[in-house]
């Protein structure tokens, strides 16, 4: 392979995550290290933060002194190379300004503790029982200054608008039993399933030559609940290991192992997704999803289903004293209730999307504001919204169907399996619209659960019809819709036929879906109809 033809190369990241069965020992592994990596986190931000308090108040005495707010900020911006109470940690290298020093810190109280010093002199008024902070793995602490240094690298862009998307919260310190606890060691940290060797001074010696057990660096060697045969083989068809990342979800404990795998040319579609050719999916929650074949999905509602335990668990949670163990073990109960449903939604999500996805050669869905349906409607002190509780329940139900996690997955697969996602705007009339004629109704309640077309007489599952209208107009393969009332497709002729396939009409229920609005803000109109309050810190200068 040439040079350039090697800078051509597509690398796919895929990561091949397992849960981790560990003994006691590594157990509390685990948690020293997400421990110190929580503590490594915290002391970039708290140095970031005072750097940016201080510089925010240097501008502010600037100004009140007279000087132009603008070049007040530029006076404060160049001191910031110079002084180090205004320099702000952006790279790794803050590992260097601010952990090394109180990691010396701690070996120096360390060894004098040993030498037989008093430790009610040498650490005295200190806030962990005893020196640590140079016992823990340096990589370990790396990890918590990248992922604090990009809290603020994305606050900072999001405030200035270099980063599209929602607006980026200012940077929060992370608690013990409250935050995620996780950590991320890069490669070239040993690591691998069968085939890596064992970390030295382990039991068994030589490498490892089964299934299950994962190397993870300094940490050792893991059992694992799943088999770890698809992360050996990829590997063994060229895949390099990036990096692995540990997380604990309630009272388990995760490994995801990131592999970039060169890809030479992109998949195509297989002889069966290019007979199937393209599906539409109109996403609900009377129904996960109804397909253009007809086919409708049903929805599990596993946030449904687990609320009246859940509930109970968190009456009982709130009932204990706090700091005792009856707390503790009721905080782990409703943990793991919470990680059960979030277990549950996923399978099913992730089995919807594959076979989409490896079905079809084309998967036609709606450009969803899922933010903007799930927005509250209790409104204002002024302005009162109406019918609060139900919106409140509907909300409820659309983020348990995890609409935007499915389009998600939607987008990775389908470039993974040789398929492709096609969308449609997101105020098209799916729903509103005949599959067969193209007549589009001007009004169509949510109660209305059959899709009777005034035009053609056709009788349709609602969900069903607008899944064929997504993927007609998805594809091409019918224009946009006309005005409401009409049945010609927008050129005076009649709209090409609905692909094959019935759906079977259902009672009337209540709709999956929140309702069609002609023109809800975008994200940019409610950022400049609700300009953020003085409270909000100010980017550094």
């Amino acid at each position: 392979m040439t040079a350039t033809a090697a800078a051509e190369t597509v690398m796919d990241l895929r990561a091949y995550k397992f849960r981790l069965d560990p003994n006691i020992a590594q157990t509390q592994a685990l948690s020293q290290a997400a421990g110190a990596a929580r503590v490594a986190y915290n002391m970039v931000i708290a140095h970031n933060r005072a750097a940016h308090d201080e510089g925010r108040r240097r501008v502010e005495e600037l100004t009140a002194s007279g000087v132009d707010p603008e070049e007040a900020a530029a006076r404060v911006r160049a001191q910031r190379t110079t002084d180090p109470a205004l320099a702000m940690v952006f790279t790794k290298m803050g590992f260097n300004a601010i952990l090394t020093a109180e990691r010396r810190r701690h070996q120096e109280a360390a060894e004098a503790i040993a030498a037989g010093a008093d430790p009610a002199q040498v650490w005295a008024g200190q806030r962990y029982e005893r020196p640590w902070l140079h016992d823990a793995n340096r990589r370990v602490m790396v990890s918590g200054v990248e992922h604090a240094t990009a809290a603020f690298t994305n606050w900072v862009n999001s405030y200035t608008g270099k980063r599209a998307g929602r607006r980026v919260g200012y940077p929060r310190f992370k608690k013990k039993n409250v935050s995620r606890d996780s950590f991320t060691i890069p490669a070239p940290e040993p690591m691998g399933g069968k085939g890596a060797p064992y970390k030295r001074g382990e039991a068994r010696k030589g490498l490892i030559t089964d299934y299950r057990h994962l190397r993870l660096g300094f940490l050792g060697t893991i059992r694992t609940h799943q088999h770890t045969r698809r992360l050996v083989r990829a590997c063994q068809r060229g895949a390099v290991m990036r990096s692995f990342t540990v997380s604990r979800a309630a009272d388990r404990w995760y490994v995801s192992i990131l592999v970039a795998t060169p890809r030479e040319t992109a998949p195509e579609p297989t002889r069966a997704q290019r007979a199937r050719g393209g599906v539409g999916v109109d996403l609900g929650v009377n129904n996960l999803a109804a397909l253009s074949t007809g086919e409708l999905v049903d929805n599990p509602r596993y946030g449904r289903r687990g609320a009246a335990k859940l509930r109970r668990a968190q009456r009982a949670y709130a009932r204990t004293k706090k700091g005792s163990q009856g707390r503790a073990r009721a905080a782990r109960r409703v943990a793991r209730l919470h990680h059960l449903v979030a277990l549950q939604r996923s399978t099913v999500v992730n089995t919807l999307t594959k076979r989409l996805a490896t079905g079809y050669a084309v998967v036609a869905i709606e450009d969803l504001n899922v933010s903007g349906m799930t927005r509250s409607a209790k409104g204002t002190v002024e302005n009162p919204g109406k019918n609060v509780a139900a919106k409140s329940g509907l909300n409820r139900s659309v983020l348990d169907a995890a609409f935007g996690e499915l389009r998600r997955q939607l987008e990775y697969k389908t470039a993974w399996y040789g398929s492709s996602v096609a969308t449609i705007g997101r105020y098209e009339p799916s729903s509103k619209a005949c599959s067969s004629c193209g007549a589009v109704k001007p009004k169509l309640s949510l109660g209305e659960r059959v899709y009777d077309c005034d035009q053609c007489g056709m009788r349709l599952d609602r969900d069903v019809n607008a899944a064929r209208n997504i993927l007609a107009w998805a594809t091409g393969g019918r224009d946009q819709p006309p005005a409401p009332g009409t049945g010609a497709d927008g050129r005076g002729e009649p709209a090409p036929p609905s692909p094959p396939g019935e759906g079977l009409p259902v009672p009337a229920q209540r709709s999956a879906k929140t309702g069609y609005v002609p023109h809800p803000a975008t994200a940019a109109e409610q950022s400049a109809a609700h300009p953020h309050q003085s409270r909000t810190p100010i980017p550094p200068s």
